[in-house]
């Protein structure tokens, strides 16, 4: 009976792992293929044939994977992108519905979702495992949320010397990210993200005053 047990254990813990890889590869794979598009739109802003060819190229990339399956009977939902419902190239597409800028800044606010997506992913995954196996483990919870401050840190540092769109963006993936930990069951001494509130990154003052913030919020974690 022990080895049975044994077995279906090692079986189900490759079965996510498994799982788990591929979605992340998927997403790095998708990350990457943003990056192009974003890099590549303006350039082809008087070049239809050009312009058809990058918004086809990112089309046939629409991800397979939804939800993750993750240790300890968790699943991870993967955010919807909204370029392959605005830009289908498959329904009722012409290469102008939509100006080249509208286009680079939707890829921006698709790719800072996969970004979000990525960062949850791992860090769920590994916190999930920790807890598979010793469910009182505060410890993954502390690891978690500093790793959650500082990623938030180095967005909202990002921001303070960034032009407005990028700001901008950034501002949507903070909030992302803010918006997924509010979800967590954190301990009370790091429960603060139940608050659910939306934050700014939009201007240089609301960065420095998220800088401040998370400055404080780190010198606190015991």
């Amino acid at each position: 009976m022990k080895k049975l047990i044994l077995v279906f254990v090692l079986l189900t813990t490759s079965t996510f792992a498994n799982e788990y890889k591929w979605a992340k590869d998927e997403l790095l794979d998708l990350q990457q293929k943003y990056t192009i598009y974003i890099s590549s739109i303006l350039k082809a802003s008087k070049n239809i044939n050009q312009i058809r060819k990058l918004d086809c190229d990112l089309s046939l990339q629409q991800p397979s994977a939804s939800e993750v399956s993750l240790p300890g009977n968790k699943v991870f939902k993967i955010y919807p992108l909204e370029f392959f419902i605005r830009v289908n190239t498959l329904g009722a597409y012409h290469p102008t519905n939509m100006s080249v800028q509208d286009k680079k800044y939707l890829a921006e606010i698709d790719r800072a979702k996969i970004k979000v997506s990525l960062f949850m992913l791992t860090n769920l995954n590994t916190l999930y495992a920790q807890l598979a196996q010793k469910p009182s483990n505060t410890i993954g919870y502390k690891e978690f949320f500093k790793k959650s401050e500082l990623h938030l840190l180095s967005l909202a540092k990002k921001a303070l010397t960034s032009p407005t769109e990028e700001a901008e963006v950034l501002s949507t993936e903070f909030n992302l990210i803010i918006q997924q930990l509010s979800a967590i069951p954190f301990p009370p001494e790091y429960s603060f993200y139940r608050r659910r509130m939306m934050y700014s990154l939009d201007t240089p003052a609301a960065a420095q005053h998220e800088i401040t913030r998370i400055t404080q919020s780190l010198a606190e974690i015991k």
